[in-house]
């Protein structure tokens, strides 16, 4: 950067140097953009006590906005990498304008930080290209934080110059034009990239946009969300398909307490406070796991409730994890609609298919009731399998579930500790 001498276009002797549009677009097209190198830290809105938002920056870039109001213009954008918070494995993504889904970027890659000058009040993460039409860019940054099996998107942040009206005062922070995009264990199942498409993904609108506060240890943010209830499924509840094979088997998350209605549907609480211990947290409860087999009956057969309470009024736990516990489900209620003439009917059939292999052989399926488990046990060996110029033989195939029942039959709650499959 050239600090001196200063050069005053008002000057009549400077006139004749004074470059055009024309001409700094003609060089910047044979030059390519300037990217002189800047390595600092900036803290970004930066208003007294208050820390701003963090910038590791690496260099200016200098290109022309070709695109919006008042283009072509000169621009100019600090890049650099957002200093995130520890709070959760936060991450940066953009997508095109008519891309479904963002895609990640390297760690640390630098993202352009630009100003409209027109428009004063606020820092935008957007292309220089983007400069005169922020409202509807190219090209959408976005802030990701995974919990493992949730994922937020902030997208299109930017930091307001003159802080966020808070309950407490002003607190300078990431500004959001709409509420986050939620991608759950349904949503993720169907994401091949960073997050699910879009249209795929929750958006966790309750009205007001909630923003999130920039604090010296960090980032803070709070939602809390109810899903909506869906008229069209069985079950009244919004529902997500987590595997379909055809007429065999089909498992479904339904976000509410089924066995309630529609009285109970899940509400989702994310908290990220860096003051606090532990400094994120997500619970997702009540949940509802469907098991059906289509051949047998419409109907689940089998229902797993997340976050049951003896209370019908309360629920805890559910889905949730934080910062010093690995995302997991406690609290299940398992629920049987005529569960052992199904699996009865299931595994006929299996060794009806098992006695026509080569070597086949049925050992008889064993359902047992006793002391507060339940097993159900089947085994088929296939001594000989000839393949043209071979043959498999000792194979066989074990198949059993043994669930452990508290002593209360009346809650008949399914202890994750206990329970086991082959």
């Amino acid at each position: 950067m050239q600090l001196s001498p200063v050069f005053d276009p008002a000057d009549p002797a400077n006139l004749g140097y004074l470059p055009g549009l024309d001409q700094i677009s003609s060089l910047l097209a044979q030059s390519g953009p300037l990217t002189p190198d800047l390595p600092c830290v900036l803290a970004v809105a930066s208003l007294g006590a208050q820390p701003g938002v963090g910038l590791r920056c690496t260099t200016v870039e200098v290109n022309m906005a070709t695109k919006g109001a008042k283009a072509p213009a000169v621009a100019a954008a600090v890049r650099g990498a957002p200093q995130l918070p520890r709070d959760g494995a936060w991450s940066v993504g953009k997508r095109a304008s008519n891309e479904p889904a963002p895609h990640p970027l390297p760690p640390n890659a630098p993202i352009p930080l630009v100003q409209n000058s027109t428009d004063t009040s606020a820092w935008h993460f957007a292309d220089i290209t983007d400069v005169l039409q922020l409202g509807s860019p190219d090209t959408i940054y976005s802030f990701l934080q995974s919990t493992g099996t949730q994922k937020d998107l902030f997208e299109q942040p930017n930091i307001p110059q003159a802080g966020i009206a808070t309950g407490s005062g002003p607190a300078p922070g990431l500004q959001l034009p709409a509420a986050p995009s939620f991608g759950d264990l349904g949503a993720l199942l169907n994401a091949t990239g960073l997050f699910p498409d879009i249209a795929n993904a929750l958006s966790l609108v309750t009205g007001a946009v909630e923003q999130i506060e920039n604090l010296p240890s960090g980032l803070k943010y709070k939602k809390e969300y109810t899903y909506p209830l869906d008229s069209s499924t069985a079950t009244g509840a919004k529902q997500s398909t987590l595997a379909d094979l055809a007429k065999i088997f089909k498992l479904e998350l339904a976000y509410a307490d089924t066995s309630k209605g529609t009285s109970k549907p899940t509400k989702i609480t994310l908290v990220i406070d860096p003051t606090a211990s532990p400094r994120w947290s997500i619970s997702i409860t009540p949940l509802s796991l469907l098991v059906t087999i289509p051949s047998l009956s419409s109907d689940p057969l089998l229902t797993i409730i997340a976050g049951f309470d003896a209370d019908p009024t309360k629920y805890v736990g559910g889905f949730v994890g934080d910062e010093n516990t690995k995302p997991h489900v406690t609290n299940l209620n398992v629920q049987f609609n005529g569960v052992r003439d199904a699996i009865q009917t299931v595994f006929s059939r299996i060794e009806a298919i098992a006695s026509f292999l080569p070597g086949g052989k049925a050992a008889g399926l064993k359902i047992g009731l006793s002391d507060g488990k339940l097993t159900v046990e089947d085994s088929f060996a296939l001594p000989t399998l000839p393949l043209g110029l071979g043959k498999l033989s000792g194979i066989s195939l074990d198949l059993g579930l043994a669930i452990q029942l508290p002593p209360s039959a009346r809650n008949r709650q399914l202890l994750p500790t206990d329970q086991t499959a082959h």
